[in-house]
Formats: structure tokens, C-alpha cells, sequence
């Protein structure tokens, strides 16, 4: 179910989605940018992204999903525009968040994914356990996007954490307690540290 309030508490829109039909429930976060809501539902099949007008609720546009995942969208401001970032079981895709065209989709992923993307350096940033953390550079092809892997690391992953970036470094966390910060241009490991607890929030 989405709500929309304003700040006097009086409620504005809501409708349903429906329950999701995957083995653990929905999970993704909303995504809010200029006057759009974007709500990833993902599910086994009959998976959509949605964009919802902020304002009255009204559907601007909807997209299919071929596979699902747990993680939530990020909007980034990239050298090509804003995009749409939103990963899947084997995809990462990113879309114009304005009309919902597909820019751009690269397959780097694998099992049930629950971190979500990040974004920093130039470089959109992918990571889930048994499979590996992907640094995403979009390069200029005739004047459009095209994603190349510029490297991967898949020593220690995440499973629920999502990945940070700050700078020229990407942070880590895993259930296993460690946190690892990575070298955001080359991928290689620049200090691992393992705590007495293990992470879980993003």
C-alpha cells in the first residue's frame, strides 16, 4: 500500500499494489525525484517499476520486470543526465527516470540480491554474496551511455548491507562482521577490518 500526507497529517492519495509474490516480501524502498515516486515492485512474475506522480498519485509510467530483487533504486546524476539505477537477479539496469526508457542494462550479477546500487567516482557499484562486487564505468558512445566493467572483487560480499561511496572509496559491509573499503578506481583492497558483530542495515 502507498499513503501520501502532507505535513498537516492529512492524507492526500493511497492505493494498493497487491501483495508481492516473492519468498520473502516486499523490501525495496521508495525513490522520490522532482515531482516523481518511483516504487520498484518486484516479484517471481508480473514484476513492474512505477512512476508515480508525487502530487495526486496518478501512474506517469510502468516498466516490466523480468527478474526480482531486494534491493532499492537510486537516482544519480551521471555525466549523461539522471539516471534510474535498480538491480536485479543477474541485471543492473538503468533507466530515464523522467519517461522510464531503458538506457542501458549490463548482466553482473547472480542469487537473490538484496544490496542495492551505488554510485560514485564516475562508476555505478554492484555487490551480492555469491557472486561479485562490480565497479560500472559508462563510457561515451555516440553521445550514450554504454556500461563496461571496469573491475571486480569477490573475496568478501554482502548479502543484505548495501555499498557505500565516498570519494575514491567504496565501503562494505557483510554478515560475516567484516567491513572492507576498496580503491573506487582500481577495486583493489585497501584495509579490511572484522568486528565482534556482524552487519546487516545499509
Amino acid at each position: 500500500d502507498l499513503a501520501c500526507y502532507d505535513f498537516e497529517g492529512a492524507l492526500k492519495w493511497s492505493k494498493s499494489l497487491g501483495k508481492a509474490d516473492n519468498p520473502y516480501g516486499h523490501a525495496s524502498s521508495l525513490m522520490a525525484y522532482q515531482n516523481l515516486l518511483f516504487v520498484q515492485f518486484d516479484q517471481k512474475t508480473n514484476g513492474k517499476l512505477f512512476a508515480f506522480d508525487i502530487a495526486d498519485g496518478k501512474e506517469v509510467w510502468k516498466v516490466d520486470r523480468k527478474k526480482p530483487s531486494w534491493a532499492s533504486p537510486i537516482c544519480v546524476n551521471t555525466p549523461f543526465g539522471f539516471e534510474l539505477v535498480v538491480n536485479s537477479q543477474k541485471d543492473v539496469d538503468a533507466y530515464d527516470p523522467l519517461t522510464g526508457a531503458l538506457i542501458w542494462t549490463l548482466p553482473c550479477l547472480d542469487g537473490e540480491v538484496a544490496p542495492s546500487p551505488a554510485y560514485g567516482g564516475g562508476k555505478v557499484f554492484v555487490a551480492n554474496e555469491y557472486s561479485s562486487a562490480t565497479a560500472i564505468r559508462l563510457s561515451d558512445v555516440d553521445k550514450k551511455p554504454k556500461p563496461e566493467i571496469a573491475w571486480q572483487y569477490d573475496q568478501s560480499l554482502p548479502d543484505i548491507s548495501s555499498p557505500v561511496c565516498a570519494e575514491k572509496y567504496f565501503f562494505l559491509t557483510t554478515t560475516r562482521t567484516e567491513m572492507i573499503c576498496l580503491d573506487a578506481e582500481t577495486g583493489k583492497e585497501t584495509w579490511l577490518h572484522e568486528f565482534e558483530d556482524s552487519f546487516s542495515a545499509s
